[in-house]
């Protein structure tokens, strides 16, 4: 069962970093919705590392303190894409003001 959560986290770990070049990708031509593509590719980037902790985790290859780091790492990719949500209703209402 360990080695099925492990190939998931591992999924996880590949979508985070392709979603993470993706958004880097798109923030030269972003123009107005710069500050949600800087945001969102932070949270992708903290989302990436969250994965690789609890990836490296699950394998077993470091301690127990990645545990620890693994938590903050998914609190503040949530915390971002909370804020990223705010900034998506506040750029799909602006133009309607």
């Amino acid at each position: 069962m360990n080695e099925i959560t492990t190939l998931f986290d591992i999924i996880g770990l590949v979508c985070f970093f392709a979603a993470f070049r993706y958004t880097w990708k798109i923030i030269p031509q972003s123009g107005e919705s710069l500050a949600y593509w800087i945001i969102f590719s932070f949270a992708m980037l903290m989302g990436f590392a969250w994965s690789l902790a609890v990836t490296l985790e699950g394998m077993g290859l470091v301690p127990a303190f990645f545990h620890e780091a693994a938590l903050v790492l998914f609190a503040v990719a949530a915390s971002d894409l909370i804020i990223n949500s705010i900034l998506t209703f506040v750029f799909l209402t602006r133009p309607f003001d």
